[in-house]
């Protein structure tokens, strides 16, 4: 009546330290995943951030380019959204000329934590300086 039980519990206790060993490398390996398209999605945050702030330096530059003074500026927007970030929009005029000013917009946000981290965009174009004649559209000019 005295029957012995084989001893199994070691083998168990191993197969139960793969299987964990495994899930914890699983869950490590979607935690960086997780972590670098979180990073990702920040860095074309950041890309499209500047992009509009190029477009507000380009808007503000075409309303500015007519007067004779006026060779650009540089300023800085605040951005209450992105906490711990500076933004920074240069307007320069590269070329002045009768039928257009050409001009430079460089949008810059910075990482004011993390000084190393800045997202920068730039933008050339030539602001078209209007005849006297105004373009009316739905009109042949």
């Amino acid at each position: 009546m005295n029957k012995r039980t084989p001893k199994r519990g070691g083998t168990m206790l191993v197969a139960v330290l793969a299987c964990l060993s495994l899930v914890l490398a699983l869950t490590l390996a979607a935690l960086q995943t997780a972590l670098r398209m979180r990073r990702e999605v920040l860095k074309q945050h950041l890309l499209s951030q500047t992009a509009l702030l190029c477009e507000n330096g380009l808007a503000r530059a075409a309303v500015r380019h007519r007067n004779a003074d006026y060779s650009g500026e540089t300023w800085k927007p605040a951005m209450p959204e992105l906490s711990g970030k500076q933004a920074e929009v240069s307007i320069v005029f590269v070329e002045r000329g009768p039928t257009g000013d050409k001009v430079q917009i460089t949008a810059i946000i910075e990482d004011i934590q993390v000084g190393r981290n800045r997202v920068c965009r730039s933008l050339t174009t030539t602001l078209v300086n209007k005849s006297s004649t105004e373009f009316i559209p739905g009109e042949n000019p």
